[in-house]
């Protein structure tokens, strides 16, 4: 017992543990009208992601994309949120549906807590500020 006890505490030991995964959670419309463009979306990070992974990851640590279905619904929006939130993601992206995103921006303390707890981009609007 002693010997190949020693040898699996040394293995153990010697292996460290796994690298971390960077958790992006990916919430637009996955069914209903709009389900088209949000599959489209979650295909388009999903190959990215796949590319940065094979590539090492971002400084050693993978990346997972969980995908959550809004629905197109901004309370919808606000329940994956949570649920994205719950699951680790320490990024949130959203594209479709302006109503979506600005309730997940002005839903108070939902919102507050998100942000605290991780960052939120909408990958396909514009900042007011930026000429068109």
């Amino acid at each position: 017992m002693s010997l190949r006890w020693a040898l699996a505490l040394a293995g153990m030991l010697l292996v460290g543990p796994a690298a971390a995964e960077v958790k992006i959670a990916f919430i637009d419309p996955l069914s209903g009208g709009a389900a088209s463009t949000g599959i489209l979306a979650q295909k388009t990070h999903q190959f990215y992601i796949d590319a940065i992974n094979a590539a090492g990851g971002i400084n050693g640590e993978k990346i997972e994309l969980l995908s959550f279905d809004n629905k197109v619904n901004p309370q919808e929006s606000l329940i994956q949120l949570k649920k994205a939130l719950d699951d680790g993601a320490r990024y949130v992206v959203q594209g479709n549906g302006s109503s979506v995103a600005l309730c997940d921006h002005r839903s108070g303390a939902e919102a507050q807590r998100a942000q605290s707890r991780a960052r939120k981009c909408s990958f396909s609007t514009m900042p007011p500020s930026i000429p068109r």
